[in-house]
Parts: structure tokens; C-alpha cells; sequence
């Protein structure tokens, strides 16, 4: 049963750490991939923008290179859930752009990916680094 004061809308779930506000729309990816600095890793490439605004933004962009939809959603619920285990620098717009060997890794091996993308990139806060779930 769910308990009328939790506005998480998860029943018996512990709550996680909030996720930062995300990029929609095509205007927003492409002025990130435009004017942003960029961090490669084999797993993925991040494209970090100063946008001035509080707050962080991060897009996802999984190609059809990664495979089907359903390898592409798992990457995406992936790299979503170990971006709110990080703590983000405020006023940065994010994309994300997972390569084809994503499909294959390890949540560990994503997150070490994007952890060292991170700090390459300077958009994580000093020693924020988690597993994903919060903890340290």
C-alpha cells in the first residue's frame, strides 16, 4: 500500500536521487553539440555547455548503431539511472551519446565511463562519484 504522504508515486520503493531536468527538444541537442567542449570514452561521448540557467540538463542519444529498441532503451534506462548518482556542476547542458560497445558493457563499466567523461569534461562536482543508486 502506498503511503499518502510519498509523492514518488512508487509503492514500497526507497526513494532515489532526483534526476536532473533532461534536453527534449532538437533545438536544445543541437546547440549543446554545436557550441559544447567533449569528453570521449570508448563507451560513450559526453558534450558538456555552459548554459547559464540553474540547474543541469542532460539529453541521452542512442543510436540504431547500439542494435534493436530494445538494446537501446536498456542503455538508455542505464545511463539514466547512473546519472542520478552523480552530483552535476549547476548551469550545464549535457548530452550523452552512447557508442555501439555500450550495448555489451556492465552497468560498472558505464559508470566508470561516464565517471571519467565526467571529470574529463570538469561537469561533476569534486568526489561525487557513486554506483548509481546513491550510495558512495
Amino acid at each position: 500500500m502506498r503511503d499518502p504522504g510519498d509523492s514518488s508515486g512508487h509503492a514500497g520503493r526507497t526513494p532515489q536521487a532526483t534526476p536532473p531536468d533532461r534536453l527534449r527538444r532538437r533545438s536544445e541537442f543541437a546547440l549543446v553539440m554545436r557550441e559544447g567542449r567533449r569528453a570521449r570514452h570508448p563507451l560513450l561521448h559526453l558534450v558538456v555547455r555552459r548554459s547559464g540557467v540553474p540547474g543541469t540538463r542532460i539529453g541521452f542519444s542512442v543510436g540504431k548503431r547500439l542494435g534493436g529498441a530494445v538494446v537501446r532503451n536498456q542503455v538508455k534506462r542505464r545511463l539514466r539511472m547512473i546519472v542520478r548518482g552523480f552530483s552535476w556542476r549547476d548551469g550545464l547542458d549535457i548530452v550523452v551519446l552512447a557508442q555501439p560497445p555500450a550495448a555489451i558493457a556492465s552497468f560498472e563499466a558505464l559508470t566508470g565511463a561516464l565517471a571519467r567523461a565526467g571529470e574529463q569534461a570538469r561537469a561533476l562536482e569534486p568526489s561525487t562519484v557513486t554506483d548509481g543508486a546513491g550510495r558512495a
